[in-house]
């Protein structure tokens, strides 16, 4: 096992440690002798020299005293004092390398546990692609055996190719309306946006884009001295805020402003009326971004993302790709790239939100946020089933029509059955025609012709 495997190499460079450690401390040198300070006056003591140089005369009893303590000895208190300052660097340095190998360690695990995380959900983007694929080329599963390793690369080339032309015919949808949308997101500062930005002006340059790139949990920073901030973006980050562009920190135009709580990080997350209109624009078209509950019919021309492929829901992978579609049009780049200044990477954003819902797909938070989407893009779309477009209350003129289709139905079974009885005739109603009974004009020679 790895855990156990780690375990072990921790022993182990422990040990190693350990026996270094005593082998640096026997071949250490003896504490040299330290040669005592002289004392003060008040407790120095009497020498022979300081005895000589009294005045004899003036003390006659007098006589000359030795120094008690040798030049070079050895002080023990000083020598046990030393050896504890010792003993406490050597333990202090033992806990530290012990406190870092444990670190280390703890990385290793970490790194380990994501490596194999993100080989998870990687294997698991993969099927999902695959089986979206097979949705639309469905002979690809039965005709897929007659295709060599060529063949699949220059299939998945072909695909690739599309896939960017459809990319930048999306973002080509939404480039002209990121900005004029700025208005829609109900912040106060953003009354007065600009119209219009050319591509290069947008950015970390600009206030209005840069506020909505920054992320959410950045944004105190960021209103406290955008420029400085702005700068240290562009300039690189590093330090602590060498992730701060990460795609797990949500940039700020998928909030909800009036709704966003420093404390809930997921209040207001992705209920924002500017994406709102972004989303709208890309997959309804631009003229139902005003529209509060979405279009209802497609308009003459071509006809937009969701008519076309007939959309029943809105999904997270669709608010994924429209975010990061959203993200590079208000960036300053003229080429699409997924990555950008200061470490961000659009892969990142949006396997963070795709994530997001798809980890607990039954949360309260991940069904009131996609019935949210639903009710605002795809609430009244033509093209949905009824079951779809069922509303919970019935207004007065739903009443009528029911209770009209009522009666025409009671009123066609009731045709019905006298049309039966009819068809029927006598003999449904148990009488046998006799010879009485029957018609002058079916006996034998009955008629004009029989008369005299």
């Amino acid at each position: 096992m790895p855990g156990k495997k780690r375990t072990r190499e921790f022993e182990e460079l422990m040990r190693s440690t350990k026996k270094k450690t005593k082998k640096a401390l026997k071949g250490r040198m003896p504490p040299r002798a330290i040669t005592p300070e002289p004392a003060s006056a008040s407790h120095r003591a009497p020498s022979s020299i300081a005895v000589s140089n009294v005045n004899t005369s003036a003390q006659p009893s007098q006589t000359a005293v030795a120094a008690p303590a040798p030049q070079h000895a050895i002080l023990p208190d000083t020598q046990d004092a030393d050896g504890s300052d010792d003993e406490h660097d050597r333990n202090r340095e033992a806990r530290r390398r012990k406190k870092k190998l444990r670190k280390v360690l703890e990385i290793m695990e970490h790194d380990v546990v994501n490596k194999k995380t993100r080989e998870r959900a990687y294997t698991r983007e993969l099927l999902y692609r695959y089986n979206a694929l097979l949705d639309i080329i469905p002979g690809l599963k039965t005709d897929i055996q007659y295709l060599d390793e060529d063949d699949i690369v220059i299939l998945g080339t072909y695909l690739r190719s599309w896939a960017r032309a459809v990319r930048g015919d999306d973002g080509g949808m939404i480039r002209d309306h990121v900005v004029p949308y700025l208005r829609m997101s109900r912040i106060k500062e953003f009354l007065n946006a600009p119209t219009d930005l050319a591509k290069f002006q947008r950015g970390w340059q600009n206030y209005y884009c840069a506020r909505m790139l920054c992320p959410q949990v950045s944004l105190p920073r960021f209103d406290a001295d955008w420029e400085a901030f702005a700068e240290m973006i562009m300039n690189g980050p590093t330090g602590d805020d060498e992730e701060i562009l990460r795609g797990g920190n949500f940039p700020a135009f998928l909030y909800d402003q009036d709704q966003a709580d420093p404390l809930d990080k997921r209040k207001g997350l992705m209920q924002s009326p500017y994406f709102l209109a972004c989303f709208k624009s890309l997959w309804t078209g631009p003229g139902s971004a005003i529209l509060i509950n979405g279009r209802r019919a497609k308009t003459l021309g071509k006809p937009p993302i969701a008519w076309k492929y007939k959309l029943e829901h809105v999904t997270p992978r669709a608010l994924a790709y429209t975010a990061v579609q959203v993200r590079y049009e208000l960036t300053s780049l003229v080429k699409f790239e997924t990555t950008d200044i200061g470490g961000y990477d659009g892969y990142e954003l949006f396997d963070a939100i795709v994530s997001l819902f798809e980890s607990d797909p039954q949360s309260p938070w991940c069904k009131d946020t996609l019935e949210w989407w639903d009710a605002r893009v795809l609430a009244h779309a033509s093209y949905k089933s009824q079951a779809t477009l069922k509303r919970k209350t019935r207004t007065v003129a739903d009443e009528l029509r029911a209770a009209a289709r009522k009666e025409k139905r009671m009123r066609e079974a009731t045709g019905q059955a006298h049309a039966s009885r009819a068809d029927d005739g006598p003999a449904s109603r148990g009488f046998a025609p006799t010879a009485s009974s029957s018609s002058p004009l079916s006996s034998p020679g009955a008629g004009p012709s029989s008369v005299p």
